[in-house]
């Protein structure tokens, strides 16, 4: 997560895949998957695909937080990761006490 503090007519580019939150202040952008402009107010959010760029600027001052995010393939496949290593942390515990008939 990054706070990112915006004055206005000092744009800055983002891109996706992330989570766009204004927390103070107003927030206008624009996107080039999106047909026309995205004012954000406070506790207001926008989400930016993957691959997706945003062009952000504050409307007099504001603060932005980005959230970057996993794509749906890239937490499919941490998932899947994750539950192999327990799987396998768990053969080898058994492979230690022995069978259970013992």
């Amino acid at each position: 997560m990054e706070r990112i503090e915006l004055r206005h007519n000092q744009p800055l580019r983002l891109a996706g895949p992330a989570t766009l939150e204004c927390v103070a202040g107003r927030v206008w952008l624009t996107t080039d998957r999106t047909a026309g402009d995205i004012f954000l107010r406070a506790d207001e959010r926008h989400v930016l695909l993957d691959g997706e760029t945003a062009l952000v600027e504050a409307l007099g001052a504001a603060v932005l937080v980005c959230r970057p995010s996993l794509s749906r393939w890239r937490r499919r496949c941490r998932a899947v990761i994750s539950s192999s290593h327990g799987f396998v942390r768990a053969l080898r515990l058994f492979r230690r006490r022995g069978s259970l008939a013992g």
